[in-house]
């Protein structure tokens, strides 16, 4: 099922970015923003937001001419990133995060965003790390896709999975029953529901993760595949966005 979003939710968002843009000391830029321009003249740049001694990155947009689809995206993409964790009004655990976002984007369009967070604080057992990811539709500047929009959830999935198409990108260590146990969560036990987070696109392939993980374990899981080894079950909207030319940031 697709996300739905809505305008008064946008709405909200931006209003809400406004007025924390005008309290002191609460969110600071970073000095060095990193940034690329793709071919039709949108200019994505990862930013940062900084609270006391945490630090979360963002990305912003600029270039899209219309200029409510640019502020509603911006909005977006900084709620996904870094409000929720930076939010002083929030009872939380931590004392301090981190935050580090990469993107890529497909055919000009899809602008998959994933930032990876390291919590810590005295009341915390112990550190812990976190993952999100969200695709966003450049042209509407809302958050859209899902992975049955690129791979279908099914048999040949699990195959892919099980029989090596893809590779252990984090942690470094691999328990012994890793991809049966990722298969079993990801395609039978996960809620279809949160199909559209647990996944995003690379300039050369796509990454599968489970959070929530056993802490001795890594807190998550991320598997990568690229698209050469899954050119069995890409859907005909994958195909049609894969090009030589794609660009990705890490």
């Amino acid at each position: 099922m697709r996300i739905t979003w809505t305008k008064l939710a946008a709405i909200a968002l931006v209003a809400m970015l406004s007025l924390t843009a005008f309290i002191p000391g609460t969110l600071a830029e970073s000095a060095e923003p990193r940034s690329i321009e793709l071919d039709n003249g949108i200019t994505l740049t990862i930013k940062s937001d900084e609270n006391g001694g945490s630090s979360i990155e963002y990305v912003e947009a600029s270039g899209i001419r219309d200029a409510e689809t640019l502020e509603t995206l911006n909005a977006y993409l900084r709620w996904f990133s870094s409000d929720t964790y930076l939010d002083d009004g929030e009872d939380r655990e931590w004392d301090t995060v981190e935050g580090k976002t990469s993107f890529s984007v497909l055919g000009g369009r899809y602008l998959s965003v994933r930032t990876e967070y390291f919590f810590s604080g005295a009341r915390l057992a112990h550190p812990w790390s976190d993952i999100h990811a969200l695709v966003f539709d450049l042209e509407a500047g809302e958050p859209d896709t899902q992975l049955t929009d690129y791979l279908p959830l099914d048999a040949g999935l699990r195959s892919a999975i099980t029989d090596g198409a893809f590779e252990l990108a984090y942690p470094d260590t691999e328990p012994d029953d890793l991809w049966t146990r990722f298969a079993e969560e990801y395609i039978d036990e996960a809620d279809p529901e949160y199909y559209h987070t647990d996944f995003y696109l690379t300039e050369t392939g796509i990454a599968l993760f489970l959070r929530d993980r056993i802490h001795a374990e890594g807190d998550y899981w991320v598997i990568e595949a690229p698209f050469d080894k899954l050119d069995k079950l890409v859907t005909p909207m994958l195909a049609e966005l894969i090009a030589p030319d794609d660009q990705d940031r890490t």
